[in-house]
C-alpha cells in the first residue's frame, strides 16, 4: 500500500508495482512518470522589439521548445496549446503552429492600424510550465510630408550656387 506524494527528481522515473493476493498470485505492473521542473523556452524574433515597420501586415514569428532539465527530461510541447494575442485579442486560430514555432500574419481585410501594436505569447509544456512573451513594435505606413520653400517651383538660377529650404515631417 503507497499512498501520498512522493518527492522526485526532475528526470524519467520507472516504478514497478508487485501485488500479491492472499492465495499466492502475484500482479505486476510497471509503469514510469516524467518529472518536468523547467520551464519551456519562447523567444519572439519576428518583428525586432521596438522596431518600426513600414507595413500593416508584418509577419510575427515566435520561436519555442522544452527543453530538457537536469535528469534530461522535457515533457514537449504540444503546438495547439500555444496562443497568440494582438493587442489584446486572440489570433491563435489564425496562426500556423508547428513542433517549434507559431507564424502570424494580420490577414489582408484586418490589416494593424498606423501606431504601437503588441503582441502577447503564452508557450505551456505538457507539465503545465508556461512561459509569457511580449513583442511591442510600431507600424508607419505614412511616408514624410515634404515641402520645398525655396527655390520657388520653376526657378532659373543664374549662378551655380542655389539656395535651398526644404522642409520635412513625420509622424514617428
Amino acid at each position: 500500500d503507497l499512498t501520498g506524494p512522493s518527492a522526485l527528481a526532475e528526470g524519467d522515473h520507472r516504478f514497478v508495482v508487485r501485488v500479491p493476493d492472499v492465495a499466492g498470485n502475484l500482479a505486476e505492473r510497471v509503469d514510469w512518470v516524467g518529472v518536468d521542473l523547467t520551464d519551456p523556452g519562447a523567444e519572439f524574433t519576428a518583428p525586432e522589439e521596438g522596431a518600426l515597420t513600414n507595413t500593416n501586415r508584418p509577419m510575427v514569428v515566435l520561436e519555442y521548445g522544452d527543453p530538457a532539465g537536469l535528469g534530461g527530461f522535457a515533457s514537449g510541447i504540444e503546438p495547439e496549446d500555444v496562443t497568440l494575442a494582438e493587442d489584446g485579442s486572440d489570433v491563435s486560430a489564425e496562426t500556423a503552429r508547428d513542433a517549434g514555432r507559431a507564424v502570424y500574419q494580420p490577414p489582408a481585410d484586418r490589416v494593424l492600424a498606423e501606431g504601437e501594436h503588441e503582441y502577447r505569447g503564452l508557450v505551456p509544456d505538457r507539465a503545465g510550465r508556461t512561459v509569457e512573451r511580449t513583442r511591442r513594435f510600431t507600424v508607419d505606413t505614412i511616408p514624410p510630408d515634404v515641402a520645398i520653400e525655396m527655390p520657388a517651383e520653376g526657378f532659373i538660377a543664374d549662378d551655380f550656387v542655389v539656395d535651398f529650404v526644404v522642409w520635412a515631417t513625420d509622424l514617428h
